[in-house]
């Protein structure tokens, strides 16, 4: 049978993965409404959609190919990755930037903007597909496993999983979820720093690249080429690492835009 820890830790991932990054929105803006509004939002949001989800999928099938080599098969997935996001991310900017250049330069714009995109993926990976496991928990449970195999052979594996005690492995998900959400805004204040400031382009590389690094760990694991708590490990490492230099440059980025915005008010224009 499922455990009541396993359960209850389903339970709080569906629901931490829905109030965080909703929750975290709601706070931002609650505190800067005469600046920031849920269009940023929205924007991460529809270009995670729209690059992650639509344009990405059909090149994921590709990675079959390189299952038999794990290193070729999480390098391949973590440029993928890498390629479809931070472009449709410096895209995403630039929309903001054409909707009023004082937008791009208000701090909160790379804060809400990952929020957005980060937090669809939170709650697309961490809460409706959990909810999934969640029912599929209750069913196992209410029917038994020896029934449930007997009727669903394939999801062997999954009702050994469910049965054998993993509450702790279902809350290093969670962490890996949290932890997706804070380097989702990472990489936006990367971003937002390049376009703000009127790079080329070809500097979506670097993103780009930082993103496939990050995401080069996860991919091995997908490979069963390392284990999960040695991903989680390493991936935490990488997550604070890069959240610290991140803060830094949103700190001084923040400290530019505000000079900025002050220094293109009209001299009579309000604050």
């Amino acid at each position: 049978m499922v455990s009541s820890a396993t359960l209850t830790i389903l339970i709080v991932t569906i629901a931490l993965s829905i109030l965080i990054p909703v929750g975290a929105a709601f706070w931002w803006i609650h505190r800067h409404p005469a600046v920031d509004s849920w269009a940023t939002v929205g924007v991460g949001l529809v270009v995670y959609i729209l690059f992650a989800m639509l344009l990405e999928t059909p090149f994921r099938g590709i990675a079959a190919n390189f299952k038999n080599t794990p290193w070729l098969y999480a390098l391949y997935g973590a440029l993928l990755a890498g390629v479809f996001e931070e472009i449709g991310r410096w895209l995403g900017m630039r929309h903001i930037m054409k909707k009023g250049v004082d937008r791009l330069q208000r701090p909160g714009t790379p804060i809400l903007y990952g929020l957005g995109h980060g937090g669809i993926e939170m709650v697309i990976i961490g809460g409706f597909s959990t909810l999934s496991t969640l029912v599929l928990s209750f069913t196992i449970n209410q029917t038994g496993p020896t029934a449930f195999l007997q009727k669903y052979p394939l999801l062997a594996s999954t009702v050994k999983q469910l049965t054998g005690g993993a509450a702790g492995l279902f809350s290093l998900a969670l962490a890996e979820r949290i932890m997706a959400l804070i380097l989702q805004i990472g990489f936006s204040i990367l971003v937002w720093h390049f376009v703000r400031t009127g790079k080329k382009f070809y500097w979506v590389g670097v993103p780009i690249l930082v993103h496939a690094v990050v995401d080069f760990v996860p991919a091995l694991s997908q490979a069963q080429a390392i284990g999960t708590v040695a991903t989680e490990l390493i991936l935490l490492v990488l997550t604070v690492a890069f959240g610290v230099i991140m803060y830094r440059q949103w700190r001084q980025d923040s400290q530019a835009a505000v000079q900025t915005g002050t220094m293109e008010k009209k001299p009579n224009q309000k604050a």
